[in-house]
């Protein structure tokens, strides 16, 4: 009997190692080294030499993982840290390697600022150097080796971006607050209009080479819709442009 008892406690024991084990996060190795070289074109021909690429470092989790900070698409995912940050060089090229640190199982490549928004606070004003920040899973899912420890290439084409800050001075009788729209610039960097009575300024990020369009628009009283639209013409230079408008009440229409 007491050899039964024994037995017993030895398989309970070794069935409750057996859990410890598997809630144990499964992590890639420390020291592994991964190859990184491509190409980044800047569709008009500018320079890229202030676009950075990071490797960015990840561990599987089933807490819903990190909202607020540079993400894959499946959220099961808490970033640990940045394990490489490089600039692209004057004609985009980049070639480098990085190293797992031993805490992370899934890695992603950025090209360009993400935005961090923290969560309970104000979303800050983001400077964007380029259009469409890219990112790239190095892993599919948790511990996947096809890329890790190997050699990954990529060759990109993005669009470089340029402040342009229009100063507003508004003629209007129907004062709504308005909302400033620009194709290329993030909607958190609008804010939206309130005050009248001064000039205000409206900062957008363009496409040196192409015209560009803000849109005013703003919601009535009576719930119609209105919009006022003003065009730029291409900039054609590398550095912050200013442009000057009035604002009419005959330019909005409704929609």
């Amino acid at each position: 009997m007491k050899n039964i008892l024994n037995l017993l406690g030895l398989c309970i024991f070794l069935n409750l190692s057996s859990c410890d084990k598997d809630d144990q996060t499964n992590l890639i190795q420390a020291g592994i080294e991964t190859r990184i070289s491509g190409n980044v074109t800047s569709i008009n021909g500018e320079s890229l030499s202030d676009v950075e690429i990071k490797i960015a470092e990840y561990v599987e989790t089933t807490s819903g993982g990190c909202y607020s900070c540079p993400a894959p698409t499946n959220y099961n995912y808490e970033f640990k840290q940045f394990v490489k940050t490089i600039n692209l060089n004057s004609n985009g090229s980049f070639d480098f390697t990085f190293t797992t640190s031993g805490n992370g199982n899934f890695y992603k490549l950025f090209i360009g600022d993400f935005p961090n928004s923290p969560l309970n606070d104000p979303i800050p004003f983001y400077v964007q150097k380029i259009d469409d920040p890219l990112g790239v899973n190095l892993t599919q899912q948790a511990n996947d080796m096809t890329i890790i420890g190997k050699e990954f290439s990529l060759n990109h084409a993005i669009k470089k971006l340029y402040l342009c800050e229009v100063n507003v001075q508004f003629n209007l009788t129907n004062t709504y607050p308005i909302e400033p729209f620009h194709l290329l610039t993030y909607p958190s960097n609008n804010r939206e209009i309130n005050t009248f009575t001064n000039q205000a300024t409206i900062k957008l990020f363009i496409d040196k080479a192409n015209p560009q369009i803000l849109v005013l628009k703003r919601n009535r009283d009576n719930g119609i819709r209105q919009k006022a639209e003003y065009i730029f013409p291409a900039s054609n230079v590398e550095n912050t442009t200013n442009q000057n408008i009035i604002v009419n009440e005959t330019d909005f229409v409704d929609y």
